[in-house]
């Protein structure tokens, strides 16, 4: 509300009184357009209606602290990024295409998971079912923004809400997932893995406050057993003494399964490779190297590097789609009222070129007679 407030230059209550609908209070069409500009949205955005309406108790964030400005932000940008993938919809379907359809919510519903418990051996069997539905069996998994996309899940990059977002999910019309990508790439890869659990797990849950911290412990335990199968770690997991933690191997190991090495060293633990006591000096050891915010591999430039995997399925739709429309773009922006901006973020297409959104730069044949 401040950072409105001192944008068009007036107090902040101005701003509190026109959002609680007290006095007579409006903004005016230069103040309006001020903030449409800064949002990177046309001026009747504000007055138009979304194609899509998410509920605010249906988002499921990682953080339990995040404040409700944060989250009501969430909620509009996930709107957006629904709103853009249902017009990219409407225009692949009269060509015989469609999107991918999420199913995986369905076919696990024989095992119920309540918020009472953490289910810890049923959510294990439900992630060793969902790779052999998939057919990726026990090894690593290459690509967790694939494997969503390719299953009917939308990925989008949710880095300018905050950076107290790590990643949130929502399934009131279509299953999608914002991650924050500012975050290392095997990090990013987890919160995929996170947000999935809660799309097979807890359709149709809220975000309640007193049921949430255990919610995330079961999207957490997914994570971990999608990613790190036991059946697998077991055989390949290193040898821990009290003198030694065997970070060579664990390095190793972190590059060919793409998890961090304290998810490595957690579902150690978990499984029972490790005692609490070697988690908890490993752990004070990541902390003493600096490894928790940022581990070896995480950065660009650390010899060996885990890429940031990108969503690839409404770019791909949009790049066939300017070839059979020329206008494509120019209509997504007019009709949705968001700017080239937002529209280049949500589509992970950050090169498109800014005319190719305005119709009035595209030249005209003209027949001459």
């Amino acid at each position: 509300m401040q950072d409105v407030a001192e944008l068009i230059s007036v107090k902040r209550q101005y701003i509190h009184k026109i959002e609680n609908e007290k006095e007579n209070k409006s903004l005016s069409k230069e103040q309006i357009g001020i903030i449409a500009k800064r949002l990177g949205v046309d001026s009747d955005y504000f007055f138009s209606s979304n194609r899509a309406t998410i509920g605010n108790d249906r988002l499921h964030f990682r953080s339990l602290t995040i404040p409700n400005y944060i989250r009501e932000r969430a909620r509009i940008y996930a709107e957006d990024v629904v709103s853009v993938y249902l017009f990219i919809r409407d225009y692949i379907e009269p060509l015989g295409l469609e999107f991918p359809a999420f199913e995986l919510e369905e076919r696990f519903q024989d095992v119920s998971i309540s918020s009472s418990s953490l289910h810890k051996s049923d959510i294990e069997r439900i992630t060793l079912k969902i790779r052999e539905h998939l057919n990726i069996g026990h090894g690593p998994i290459s690509n967790m923004v694939r494997l969503l996309e390719v299953n009917g899940v939308v990925v989008s990059t949710a880095k300018g809400i905050s950076p107290r977002v790590d990643a949130f999910c929502n399934d009131d019309i279509i299953p999608v997932v914002m991650r924050n990508d500012s975050k290392s790439p095997v990090r990013c890869r987890f919160d995929l893995a996170h947000e999935l659990g809660h799309l097979v797990l807890h359709k149709g849950m809220t975000n309640c406050i007193d049921e949430k911290p255990l919610l995330e412990k079961q999207a957490n335990h997914f994570a971990s057993c999608l990613l790190l199968p036991k059946e697998t770690l077991v055989s390949e997991f290193p040898r821990f003494t009290k003198s030694r933690i065997p970070w060579e191997s664990l390095l190793e190991l972190k590059f060919r399964w793409k998890v961090s090495i304290a998810a490595l060293i957690m579902r150690g633990y978990e499984i029972g490779l490790i005692d609490d006591a070697a988690r908890r000096k490993a752990f004070m050891h990541l902390s003493h190297k600096g490894w928790r915010s940022c581990e070896p591999g995480d950065v660009n430039g650390d010899g060996l590097y885990v890429e940031l995997e990108r969503p690839e399925l409404m770019r791909n739709a949009v790049r066939m789609l300017i070839r059979s429309y020329p206008d494509f773009l120019p209509a997504m922006k007019g009709e949705l009222k968001l700017g080239s901006r937002v529209l280049k973020t949500i589509l992970g297409m950050p090169d498109l070129d800014e005319n190719s959104f305005d119709s009035e730069a595209r030249p005209e044949l003209k027949l001459i007679k």
